[in-house]
């Protein structure tokens, strides 16, 4: 890699943070959805020296990083209440089943 290289890569990063990209930044909102997106900003993160355009995309990752951990709580979360419901329901039709008995030997 030469300093042309390096030089296109900034470029990049510079057209990514202007104006003319905010759809795709739109996209990292979502970063779980635009998985290929994220690994390829990472990879151009990657490929970087240290500079300015190192720091503005280093500073863009570090926020979809956590973008991404809301995601994985609150998916941990809606599994969990899943499960709850499951041990919920579980309880119901043993109750049901307890009073039924019951209900029937009287």
């Amino acid at each position: 890699m030469d300093q042309d290289y390096f030089v296109q890569l900034s470029q990049l990063v510079q057209l990514i943070e202007s104006s003319l990209f905010n759809n795709i930044r739109v996209l990292l909102l979502e970063p779980v959805k635009n998985i290929y997106l994220v690994k390829t900003l990472y990879g151009i993160l990657m490929l970087l020296p240290q500079g300015k355009a190192y720091q503005a995309l280093a500073k863009r990752m570090k926020s979809i990083e956590m973008l991404m951990q809301i995601d994985n709580e609150m998916v941990s979360k809606e599994n969990k209440e899943e499960i709850d419901m499951d041990e919920i329901d579980y309880f119901i039709k043993i109750f049901c089943n307890t009073h039924f008995v019951l209900k029937s030997t009287k």
